[in-house]
């Protein structure tokens, strides 16, 4: 009976010494897909069992390349806001996205946002005006 209460005992300690918190994770971004070219793309970024008002700063990071993100404001426990920059040339796929706050703590979530082909603008005439005369027949066309 000695040997039930000791292991009773013992348990019941180990229990209450075992932190039953649920942890802390990146859980979503909204909006989750962005085209290349994007300029001033507003994002939030979503967690659970977060405690973000504890650091005064996140950084923001879409990993993959050709993205930066500015103005990242925490807005609460469970949310972050920034501004996200998408190049032209930004490779196309999913990316990893990480919150990481002063103290180096780092919220990851995979596959959390895609980059997709921006269509390109329609070209415009820039040269010769419509229906212009006497213009040479051999033009050299150059594009980026």
């Amino acid at each position: 009976m000695k040997r039930v209460l000791i292991s009773f005992y013992l348990i019941f300690l180990l229990l209450i010494s075992v932190n039953i918190s649920t942890p802390q994770t990146l859980s979503s971004v909204v909006p989750d897909t962005g085209s290349q070219g994007q300029i001033n793309f507003p994002v939030t970024l979503n967690g659970t069992g977060t405690e973000w008002l504890l650091s005064p700063y996140f950084y923001v990071y879409f990993h993959g390349g050709g993205t930066t993100t500015s103005n990242v404001v925490i807005v609460n426990d469970t949310t972050i806001s920034a501004i996200l920059f998408i190049s032209r040339k930004a490779p196309v796929g999913y990316r990893t996205v990480e919150a990481i706050d002063q103290y180096q703590n780092s919220y990851a979530k995979d596959s959390a946002f895609f980059v997709k082909i921006s269509i390109p603008a329609a070209p415009d005439l820039v040269y010769p005006a419509n229906n212009s005369q006497n213009i040479l027949t051999n033009p050299v066309f150059e594009w980026d």
